[in-house]
């Protein structure tokens, strides 16, 4: 087949070939194509498709009624040799109250045909993996899941709060949790970098500043440590016109002085004081 298809009503099935553009109508039920090779590719509401798009990946596609930009995909893709799976879901939702959800694992009951279960249980696990190449290479950070940031707000969007994650309710169990520390002698003053948890500061004689960055209230914490016994103090200072409760700085005199911070509000450090950690 070769240029435009329009499929309409019943269940129509396309197996071969190469289609240039699509159509599904409203009372289309499902398509299954081998090869899709076109932007122009319109499925009315409610229907789906299943195809091997031109680049190689499988896609499972549904709609809306909206444009094929808006429509909602999964990919099964190797693109430049990086094998991935893509979602790409609906940007362009009508809103309203409640919770907006890219992607959901619905609420379900697990119920085990035994009464014998006593392994641990998850609802998703993400298992080791083992990487090797075919020559010695240092990889920097190595992690089983990456979030790159927290959500952006743009254009007519404002957020109160943004987390990278949000655990709304329960516990979070670890095998141990470990903190970046920053060893500091020179460079005064040294400002609190997005990865800093725990500034750990000699001074020696001499006085050292620790800037922090501009608090949102995104809870995040901050250690700072005076290492050493040398008479030089290390001053906590704040950024712009936040306070440290109420302080514009926090002052460390002696050795194993610190202050353990937290971003409380905007425009506001509090210090949980110290021997926490």
């Amino acid at each position: 087949m070769g240029e435009g298809q329009v499929f309409q009503d019943g269940l129509p099935v396309f197996l071969g070939g190469v289609i240039n553009s699509l159509t599904l109508t409203s009372t289309t039920s499902a398509l299954i194509i081998t090869q899709e090779t076109t932007s122009t590719f319109s499925i009315g509401t409610g229907n789906w498709a299943i195809f091997s798009g031109s680049n190689g990946a499988l896609q499972i596609q549904t709609s809306n009624g909206t444009t094929n930009a808006n429509q909602s995909k999964i990919f099964f893709q190797d693109s430049a040799g990086a094998s991935y799976l893509n979602l790409l879901l609906n940007p362009s939702p009508v809103g309203g109250a409640g919770v907006y959800r890219i992607v959901q694992t619905p609420a379900r009951t697990i119920a085990f045909t035994t009464s014998n279960q006593t392994a641990d249980v998850a609802v998703w696990e993400i298992a080791a993996a083992t990487f090797t190449q075919v020559s010695s290479q240092n990889v920097t950070n190595a992690a089983a899941l990456r979030i790159d940031a927290a959500p952006i707000a743009s254009t007519n969007m404002t957020f109160t709060n943004t987390y990278a994650i949000q655990l709304v309710s329960g516990a979070i169990k670890t095998a141990g949790i470990d903190y970046n520390i920053t060893a500091k002698s020179s460079g005064s003053p040294y400002t609190v970098l997005g990865d800093d948890d725990i500034i750990s500061v000699t001074t020696g004689a001499s006085a050292y500043t620790v800037t922090l960055p501009a608090s949102t209230g995104n809870g995040r914490r901050v250690v700072v440590i005076k290492a050493d016994s040398g008479v030089g103090a290390v001053t906590v200072a704040r950024a712009g016109a936040d306070t440290i409760e109420g302080a514009t700085s926090v002052s460390l005199a002696t050795q194993f002085k610190k202050c353990h911070l937290i971003d409380y509000a905007s425009g506001l450090w509090m210090d949980l004081a110290a021997n926490l950690i």
